[in-house]
C-alpha cells in the first residue's frame, strides 16, 4: 500500500504476523488502522508520514516496533503501547507533534 494516498481505514487480518517495512509509507489520508492479534512486529518505516493517523491501539502479542515506525505521524495524538514491546528503534515517533 506504499503511497496509497486514498487509503483511510486498513484492518490487518489474523493471517498476517508481521507488518513490513514501509508497508503503508507515505499513505496520507490514513486515519485508523486495526491490528490483530497475531501482529508480533512492526518493521521499520511501516507508518512513517501517515500524518492523519490519529489513535493505535498495538495488540500484547506485539514485541518489536522498528525505527521510524511512526515517523511523521503528526496527528498521533493517542498510542497505547503494551509491556510485551521489548524493543522501540531509533526515532521510532520523531516529529509525532500531537503525541
Amino acid at each position: 500500500k506504499y503511497y496509497c494516498l486514498s487509503l483511510k481505514t486498513i484492518t490487518i487480518p489474523s493471517s498476517v504476523v508481521s507488518i513490513g517495512r514501509g508497508a503503508f509509507f507515505k499513505c496520507e489520508s490514513l486515519k485508523e488502522v486495526i491490528i490483530n492479534s497475531q501482529i508480533t512486529k512492526i518493521e521499520p518505516d511501516t507508518f512513517y508520514g501517515c500524518i492523519s493517523l490519529k489513535q493505535l491501539s498495538i495488540p500484547d502479542s506485539v514485541t518489536y516496533i522498528g525505527s521510524y515506525a511512526f515517523f511523521l505521524c503528526t496527528s498521533l495524538d493517542n498510542i497505547i503501547i503494551p509491556p510485551s514491546v521489548k524493543l522501540i528503534g531509533d526515532d521510532a515517533f520523531r516529529e509525532c507533534s500531537s503525541l
